[in-house]
C-alpha cells in the first residue's frame, strides 16, 4: 500500500507501475479509520506527448501537483544538458528521465540544472515532469533538453585562448602533449565564477 503523500515525485523512489496485459483492480481505503475525499489519475506513459531535443518545451499543469509525461528517442551515447528556462507555481515539482528499460537515468528538483550526462542506450525516453502533492493552484514551466556538443582542438602552451560558452552542456576541449615533466600554470583572464574549467 502507498499512502497518496507517498505516490510520485520526490515523495517515492520510483512511481513506476509496471503491469503485464491483463485485468487489474485498484484499490482505495483509509488508513486505519480515516475517511475523506480523494482525487487522482492513473495514466499509461506510452501516451506522452512528443519532445524533440533542441527546442525548450512548456507546460501548465493545473493543479500544480499532477504530472507530465513527454518522450523522445534518442541514439546510443547521445550527451544532453536538462537547463530549466523558467517556472512558477511549479517551485517543488520533480524531474525524472526513464531510458527505454524504464530505469531512471536522472531525478532532480525541477529547478535543478544537470549535465551534460550521456543516453547510453539507443530507444526512447521518458521524461516527467511531477508536480509536488503540497503544491495547490496551478504552475507553468518552460524546460530544454539539449544536445551536449562538445568540441576538441589543439592549445599550444603560452598561447591566450579566447572562447566561448554559447549553448548550455557546451564543452570545449583543449589538448597538449608534454614532452618532459612539467609544472603548469592556470593564467585566468576573466572574472566570471560561471565558467569551469
Amino acid at each position: 500500500r502507498r499512502s497518496f503523500t507517498s505516490s510520485d515525485a520526490q515523495t517515492v523512489q520510483n512511481p513506476l507501475l509496471p503491469h503485464p496485459a491483463g485485468d487489474y483492480v485498484l484499490s482505495v481505503t483509509g488508513n486505519g479509520d480515516a475517511i475523506g475525499s480523494y482525487k487522482f489519475r492513473l495514466f499509461d506513459l506510452s501516451t506522452a506527448s512528443a519532445l524533440t531535443l533542441g527546442p525548450p518545451v512548456g507546460g501548465t499543469p493545473n493543479p500544480a501537483n499532477s504530472t507530465v509525461a513527454y518522450k523522445f528517442t534518442a541514439a546510443a551515447k547521445t550527451k544532453v544538458f536538462y537547463d530549466l528556462q523558467s517556472a512558477a507555481g511549479a517551485d517543488n515539482a520533480y524531474l525524472r528521465l526513464l531510458d527505454a528499460h524504464w530505469n531512471i537515468v536522472l531525478a532532480t528538483g525541477l529547478p535543478n540544472d544537470q549535465g551534460p550526462f550521456t543516453l547510453n542506450e539507443a530507444g526512447t525516453y521518458t521524461l516527467l515532469v511531477e508536480g509536488y502533492v503540497g503544491d495547490q493552484g496551478s504552475g507553468n514551466y518552460s524546460l530544454n533538453l539539449l544536445p551536449a556538443s562538445e568540441v576538441s582542438q589543439a592549445l599550444a602552451l603560452g598561447n591566450v585562448i579566447n572562447g566561448s560558452i554559447t549553448t548550455a552542456g557546451q564543452k570545449q576541449q583543449y589538448t597538449f602533449t608534454l614532452a618532459t615533466n612539467s609544472v603548469l600554470y592556470f593564467d585566468s583572464q576573466v572574472n566570471d565564477g560561471n565558467m569551469l574549467w
